[in-house]
């Protein structure tokens, strides 16, 4: 049994979104920024995408869950922890290895991949702005769990050779996590996330062992 309801937590979700308004047009501009990366790369641009993400996920997890979540859920400075874990994870072994360049590719996992991040980057929020949630109540890239972790999921598959594995796993996590929060909480956008979390994982698999 959840401490909260759909309801309040999209009451909490429109109360952060006003709160960090600028950070909206940041969040989009690099998340944008990473999936440019894959139609045009560079020699440094595996570090940028590192570093982005480790922004995304270390916004997420510091403002998102330790101060707006934590109030009405006693769980979620475990979850801020993953996601402060995930930001040094990227941050470790795209922006100091440099192992995380994107290239995308014309075949299943790449077209897969860029389907993941448009979804999580644009789809999703429509979907939430279609319901008439306005955009104060609808999860964004970089500001909110879910679609972050989509775009994520979509971007590790547009890793060029085989995708870090360590990686994947606080990502696929989440997704099982947020999955049964979503079947709890009855909001049906969220629950192509652990199928999106699973695909991925099985595409990442079949990749790195196809060499």
């Amino acid at each position: 049994m959840l401490p909260y309801d759909a309801e309040v937590l999209f009451s909490v979700l429109a109360q952060f979104n006003r709160a960090v308004w600028p950070a909206v047009l940041v969040a989009f501009a690099l998340a944008f920024g990473l999936l440019a990366f894959a139609f045009r790369p560079q020699a440094w641009s595996g570090r940028v995408a590192g570093l982005g993400l480790a922004a995304l996920w270390a916004w997420v997890g510091a403002v998102w869950h330790l101060s707006y979540f934590a109030p009405i859920n006693f769980v979620a400075p475990v979850y801020g922890g993953l996601f402060i874990a995930q930001a040094a994870l990227f941050a470790w072994t795209g922006g100091v290895r440099g192992r995380l360049g994107l290239r995308f590719q014309s075949d299943a996992r790449g077209w897969a991949g860029l389907g993941l991040a448009a979804y999580g980057l644009i789809a999703y929020p429509v979907i939430f702005l279609a319901l008439g949630d306005g955009w104060q109540g609808t999860p964004l890239v970089g500001l909110a769990p879910v679609p972050t972790t989509l775009f994520t999921l979509g971007v590790l598959l547009l890793v060029e050779g085989r995708t870090p594995l360590h990686l994947l796993v606080i990502p696929l996590a989440w997704s099982l996590i947020d999955g049964w929060t979503a079947w709890a909480l009855d909001i049906h956008a969220d629950l192509v996330l652990p199928a999106a979390g699973i695909a991925t994982a099985g595409l990442v698999g079949w990749r790195n062992a196809s060499g």
